[in-house]
């Protein structure tokens, strides 16, 4: 894990809820320009909005090498959202040194696993799903999913240092 990242994701895990459920000038102590906050519908267009605020987070705080790696992990995330929750998704996109930390909560209980992935069979359609959270796995520095009171949060902390 990169060094700036590393003593960061460990507090991450227990402050992560409050990241997305109190106001951005708040959670975490980061100031107002270092993270922000959406809320989005469970509709279609949402990972793409999701994509763009990642993407321009990156931006601004001169992360170039996290603009892909963030827009990737954040899409599946929002995705997966939309898709099993279905429910208003609040995300939260903050910088921590050279990381960037991504929540999104959602009002579904159930915890996001990485399914085992069906070998491909000759003759038959592949079977595409259950491929995103893969990808975050191997483009995330870490990532995880804890209850909360009314639903859920999965996290990623994007770093510089090479995926897993």
């Amino acid at each position: 894990m990169g060094g700036d990242c590393a003593h960061v994701t460990a507090g991450f895990q227990g402050a992560v809820t409050a990241l997305t459920v109190r106001s951005a000038t708040s959670a975490g102590r980061l100031p107002l320009s270092e993270q922000l906050t959406l809320t989005l519908p469970a509709e279609p267009d949402s990972p793409s909005l999701a994509r763009d605020l990642a993407g321009r987070a990156c931006q601004a705080w001169a992360l170039p090498g996290l603009f892909y790696p963030s827009r990737l992990v954040v899409s599946e995330l929002v995705t997966n959202a939309v898709e099993h929750a279905r429910s208003p998704i609040g995300l939260g996109v903050a910088r921590h040194g050279e990381c960037v930390y991504v929540t999104v909560a959602d009002r579904d209980a159930r915890l996001p696993h990485l399914r085992e992935l069906a070998a491909p069979e000759r003759g038959r359609p592949l079977d595409e799903r259950g491929r995103g959270l893969h990808a975050v796995d191997a483009v995330a520095l870490d990532w995880g999913a804890m209850p909360t009171a009314g639903g859920k949060v999965v996290w990623a902390t994007v770093g510089p240092t090479a995926p897993r």
